[in-house]
């Protein structure tokens, strides 16, 4: 009897980088766990790539209504090597004090760095937080996380950033997301890194019952701005809110939605063509 090939389907959207945003929203908005970038030789022109299922009528739903929109094709990819990007994984190292480090990689702590060390397991491919505006993030709580805060993590993913708050000392970590592989992936991650106590995982897109001395959501922008005043609501009167998820030059309208809701644009910073949003919640509340 032959053995089944385990193959895996992949949608990919070839776009402009224009609409990148939309197009990785689109797949996630049909059920895609995780949306990966491929770049080529023209600047202009990215492959956005998802899974989106097992083939059968609802992919080809799928594919039919992306096409309205861009080129798309259906990759086969053989699983049975997937595993095999694991021995190219790297421990990744922001600034001089975080390294965020895969589950199956040893430790490099040497006892003379005052270094966090955080480890990973990506799960269903939710990333090691290597992507830029991971690390972006990672780098703005480094900044604004005190002892004894709380922090609310909209689309948690892995939930590196939940984890990289408690370990900067915050109380607690609300991590939120529509995935369902995430949710598992973030309370394993929490489990690994000995903070299951403070990190709280929940499925959805809206903690209405949640607010926070920092928020962070790394998002695509649509899902931003459709949030905007959730996430605004979520920050306590002198709080902090970080976003990400944008490229450098698209993000003017998402900083003008979170200004003209009644933040303060403070910082912005950039790295490898993406960008973070820092903004500041008045300390007293408005009459």
């Amino acid at each position: 009897m032959s053995a089944i090939r385990p193959d895996i389907h992949t949608v990919v959207i070839t776009t402009g980088v224009d609409s990148v945003e939309l197009a990785a929203d689109a797949l996630r908005s049909l059920g895609a766990a995780a949306v990966e970038e491929r770049r080529g030789a023209d600047p202009d022109v990215v492959e956005v790539v998802a899974v989106l299922g097992e083939p059968g009528a609802g992919l080809e739903v799928a594919v039919e209504s992306l096409s309205v929109s861009w080129h798309v094709r259906v990759e086969v990819v053989d699983a049975r090597p997937a595993d095999t990007w694991k021995d190219f994984a790297r421990p990744v190292e922001i600034g001089d004090w975080l390294v965020l480090r895969p589950e199956w990689w040893p430790s490099s702590g040497d006892g003379h760095r005052d270094v966090i060390e955080v480890v990973i397991d990506p799960g269903a491919s939710f990333g090691l937080g290597d992507h830029p505006t991971t690390r972006l993030c990672a780098a703005a709580l480094g900044r604004l996380v005190r002892p004894g805060d709380q922090l609310l993590d909209m689309g948690c993913g892995s939930g590196v950033l939940s984890i990289v708050a408690c370990r900067l000392g915050a109380r607690r970590a609300v991590a939120v997301d529509i995935a369902p592989d995430a949710v598992l992936a973030a309370e394993r991650n929490a489990a690994l890194n000995e903070v299951a106590d403070r990190v709280e995982v929940r499925l959805g897109s809206v903690v209405p019952d949640v607010i926070a001395d920092v928020v962070v959501a790394n998002i695509l922008a649509p899902v931003l701005i459709e949030h905007c005043r959730d996430l605004v609501a979520a920050v306590v009167p002198g709080g902090r809110l970080v976003l990400s998820g944008l490229l450098v030059g698209h993000h003017t309208h998402v900083l003008e939605a979170y200004r003209s809701a009644g933040l303060r644009f403070d910082d912005l910073s950039e790295s490898d063509g993406w960008c973070a949003l820092v903004f500041s919640r008045d300390a007293s509340p408005r009459p």
